[in-house]
């Protein structure tokens, strides 16, 4: 149980490196922006947390 819970946690990450990846280049850079980026990383460090 535990195994899968890392590998879904690693296939999040994953996922999670490419949206911002994608957000990195398509995005202008600005405030908004960067208060979006935060909010998601937030989410996504709560959902990771608690999986």
């Amino acid at each position: 149980m535990i195994s899968s819970v890392k590998r879904r946690k690693k296939s999040l990450s994953q996922t999670w490196n490419k949206m911002t990846t994608t957000f990195n280049k398509t995005a202008i850079v600005d405030i908004d922006g960067f208060r979006l980026c935060n909010q998601l990383n937030e989410i996504l460090e709560g959902i990771l947390t608690h999986a």
